[in-house]
């Protein structure tokens, strides 16, 4: 082998290297911009599921609050009905 021969093979071959840092520098910058994407997608699905998670307590509250009402509004027409009876209400004249 001469001189010349291992000249233009070492030239190649840091023609090579330059080329896989640059190919391994763009790697690492797209590598960096998955970590922050990821990272925020993360963050967005945690503040939408604290979010779901507070309208199911305010859903359950009003549940809550709707079978209340409902027991008092039931439980006075059931009042109303009584105390119409003790008045007589039922009573057919004849």
């Amino acid at each position: 082998m001469d001189v010349a021969d291992l000249r233009a093979r070492n030239a190649a071959n840091e023609q090579k290297l330059i080329s896989m840092d640059t190919r391994m520098s763009a790697i690492e910058a797209w590598q960096r911009q998955m970590d922050i994407f990821n990272a925020r997608r993360d963050e967005q699905f945690k503040a939408l599921t604290d979010s779901f998670s507070l309208l199911n307590k305010k859903i359950d509250d009003l549940n809550g609050t709707l079978k209340w009402a409902v027991k008092v509004i039931l439980g006075a027409m059931l009042a109303a009905v009584v105390a119409f009876m003790v008045k007589g209400g039922f009573h057919i004249p004849g």
